[in-house]
């Protein structure tokens, strides 16, 4: 297993309180930002290293879903969780998401909480 964790968020401030938060909670894994989904997919076929995405699933350029079954059909999330941060979204958007694959989800505000059960599991 790796020690890097991926953090695809299109706004830096958000990354670095979703790092601070990880780092808190007792992740002593390293986190790897990128602030676009094309930098995301970069990091995953570069970085060897990364366990976990997680993923603001309104990326501009290509949402989170996306950027999954894309890094999926690619071969990239092998042995790797991935989730998906949003602030609203239809049930059935969740569930296709959910079906499709996706480790599970962080309703933002993103809080302590919900990061420290994502590193404990």
């Amino acid at each position: 297993m790796g020690n890097s964790i991926l953090i695809i968020d299109s706004v830096p401030a958000l990354a670095r309180a979703l790092e601070n938060m990880l780092k808190t909670a007792g992740c002593e894994l390293v986190c790897v930002k990128a602030y676009k989904s094309s930098e995301g997919l970069k990091s995953l076929e570069q970085e060897q290293q990364i366990s976990m995405v997680i993923c603001e699933w309104d990326m501009p350029e290509m949402p989170g879903p996306d950027l999954f079954n894309e890094a999926k059909s690619k071969g990239l999330l092998n042995g790797k969780r991935f989730f998906l941060t949003f602030k609203k979204k239809t049930r059935e958007e969740i569930l296709a998401a959910s079906n499709a694959g996706v480790s599970g989800f962080l309703v933002r505000p993103v809080t302590l909480v919900l990061v420290q059960k994502i590193v404990s599991t």
